[in-house]
């Protein structure tokens, strides 16, 4: 109930002039996402280029032959280092390898990496790459009830709250994993219009917002777990 406050007491609306401006941050996080893709993109191909250099090619990535290229990132993935010689985890040889996959559909290039037969190696090389679900899945797991405080303390930091597109998409999935049971981004992702209902608590004469489990379970197929609260008291 305490954490309920929390959320209504920052997260609820109460002037046409708040509701604005949260619909304004949350159309500039798309804004935002795409810039940090750009800039991630940007830095990683720098890092491969400058392997490419270091191999004698100086050509543009996108005008080297498929046959070449896919010996080069075959290469790459097997033996780039960071600047202190160690190697780099799962999860950033996949990212190089889909910042490589942006830069070439950035510059309209007909080469697929994940389709053409010139790149077999290079699929195949990924499939020996544990993927970061298979990374993370090997640590130890532990779950820790977060307390009043703490959340407190995330709204002050501004981790969580409208402050940012960041934090606002923050708020969103905390409220989705305590109030309606959705832990997964893709649980989330196919939440429909009319799957978060409204209702009235007959008793106190509260309004809340609950997740209809039934039909978003009919249009899914997932099952959701369950939640720390059925309902999220709003008004």
């Amino acid at each position: 109930m305490k954490i309920q406050l929390v959320f209504l007491n920052v997260l609820v609306m109460n002037t046409l002039s708040e509701i604005v401006h949260t619909i304004f941050v949350f159309l500039e996080c798309s804004k935002e996402i795409s810039e940090s893709t750009h800039r991630k993109t940007q830095q990683d191909m720098g890092v491969f280029c400058q392997f490419l250099r270091w191999k004698n090619e100086h050509r543009a990535i996108q005008d080297i032959a498929p046959t070449q290229l896919n010996v080069y990132i075959c290469q790459f993935l097997t033996h780039a280092r960071k600047k202190n010689g160690s190697r780099y985890e799962s999860v950033s040889l996949r990212g190089f390898l889909s910042s490589i996959i942006r830069h070439l559909k950035n510059h309209h290039s007909p080469m697929s990496i994940m389709k053409d037969t010139e790149f077999f190696e290079v699929r195949k090389m990924l499939k020996t790459i544990p993927s970061p679900d298979a990374t993370y899945s090997q640590r130890p797991k532990f779950a820790v009830q977060l307390t009043m405080a703490e959340i407190e303390l995330m709204y002050k930091a501004k981790t969580l709250g409208t402050h940012t597109p960041r934090s606002l998409l923050h708020s969103i999935w905390l409220i989705c994993v305590l109030n309606f049971g959705l832990y997964k981004a893709k649980e989330i992702k196919q939440v429909q219009w009319g799957d978060i209902q409204c209702g009235l608590d007959e008793t106190t004469g509260a309004g809340y917002l609950y997740l209809n489990t039934r039909r978003f379970q009919a249009h899914t197929g997932l099952t959701t777990k369950n939640s720390v609260f059925n309902r999220l008291v709003v008004f």
